[in-house]
């Protein structure tokens, strides 16, 4: 399953959808019917991937930047992915872990980012009480 997950980042990365743009929309198209984003989302929080381990620590990078290069083509799976999964609790929660920040946690920050850049988003953040955690986990409160 970790190298679907690889082909799949790999298949859905910017320089892939330009270098064959029609056969690159046509497939995610197709992951995007096939409900994608819920799937890596649940593999993501189901499984439990451990970044302890090599291999699950690439897993959980390779499902970020799936949702990253999907939102990309698609800036609206970022409020689907927002209100539909868990992708939010699993981002805050990873990002607000105690201690020295590791590769992955950062690119939960830098998927958070990308998450509020649409201000439907940024209000349900708001909602849901997140922005303490956060703010509490880089030291200001």
């Amino acid at each position: 399953m970790l190298d679907v997950l690889d082909m799949i980042s790999e298949f859905t990365e910017g320089d892939s959808i330009r270098e064959n743009e029609e056969e690159a929309t046509n497939l995610i198209k197709k992951l995007l019917d096939q409900e994608i984003v819920s799937l890596v989302i649940s593999v993501l929080t189901d499984r439990g991937l451990n970044d302890a381990n090599a291999d699950e620590a690439k897993g959980v990078h390779n499902i970020l930047s799936i949702i990253e290069n999907l939102i990309e083509y698609d800036p609206q799976i970022a409020a689907t992915a927002t209100r539909n999964t868990p992708l939010l609790d699993w981002c805050t929660k990873n990002v607000c872990k105690a201690g020295e920040m590791e590769s992955n946690q950062l690119y939960a920050a830098e998927i958070l980012c990308i998450l509020m850049t649409n201000e439907d988003n940024r209000e349900y953040f708001e909602e849901q009480e997140r922005l303490e955690l956060l703010l509490v986990r880089i030291g200001v409160c």
